[in-house]
């Protein structure tokens, strides 16, 4: 029986970058310059998409003046020169397991760009 995903895995599972697609896709994130008007970003960044051949996936507007899409690294390259664009990065998820030592089971803090969370993990006896 298939147990369907929670609210939080579904947010999780849309904000986490994706593989490769089978069309070689890539998730990038493109950072526009200062001149450019934190009105016109939302029209800018789905025209940008589908002037490049990209899906977008949302837009930032707290600190910065951005938005991540999916793209074929080739079409990454030519958006790069774009005059509104400041720069396009790919999106790369790293994750890091720190061991705490407890005297129940032990337990794994993964870290990524939107915080940390701790997994109790049970390990065979042979193994801890």
């Amino acid at each position: 029986m298939r147990i369907p995903p929670t609210s939080a895995q579904k947010q999780r599972d849309a904000n986490a970058a994706p593989e490769d697609t089978p069309d070689g896709r890539e998730r990038y994130v493109v950072v526009l310059k200062d001149f450019v008007a934190m009105q016109s970003l939302n029209g800018l960044a789905l025209r940008l998409a589908q002037d490049f051949d990209g899906r977008l996936h949302r837009t930032y507007q707290d600190a910065l003046k951005a938005f991540s899409l999916d793209l074929k690294p080739e079409n990454a390259r030519a958006l790069k020169r774009d005059p509104r664009v400041a720069h396009v990065d790919r999106v790369r998820v790293r994750a890091r397991a720190v061991r705490e030592e407890t005297t129940e089971e032990p337990s794994a803090r993964v870290f990524g760009r939107s915080g940390s969370v701790t997994l109790t993990v049970k390990v065979p006896a042979e193994l801890g």
